[in-house]
């Protein structure tokens, strides 16, 4: 996606980009192999960072993502420590 390379993959207008495309799925469309793998949890730790997402379970498929409302979406990102919490809380 453009907007990671743009931004930054921890950006909030990366996080806010996913969000509001999140009608089209887009944590469905990486590809299975490990580069696909790290993207995708780059993208995931972006979404938690900024509160965009509430959680995902990482071994499902389709519908497999509670996105948050925008009021909930945060205005300064969690810190390094919360997002790995966040992150392997789900796992």
């Amino acid at each position: 996606m453009y907007v990671g390379y743009a931004y930054g993959v921890q950006s909030r207008e990366l996080a806010q980009a996913v969000w509001r495309d999140r009608a089209f799925h887009p944590l469905d469309r990486f590809s299975a192999n490990s580069a696909g793998r790290q993207s995708k949890q780059a993208y995931v730790v972006s979404l938690l960072r900024w509160g965009v997402i509430r959680s995902w379970k990482p071994r499902a498929r389709a519908a497999a993502v509670d996105w948050a409302d925008e009021a909930e979406h945060r205005r300064k990102p969690l810190s390094d420590v919360q997002v790995e919490e966040l992150y392997h809380r789900q796992r």
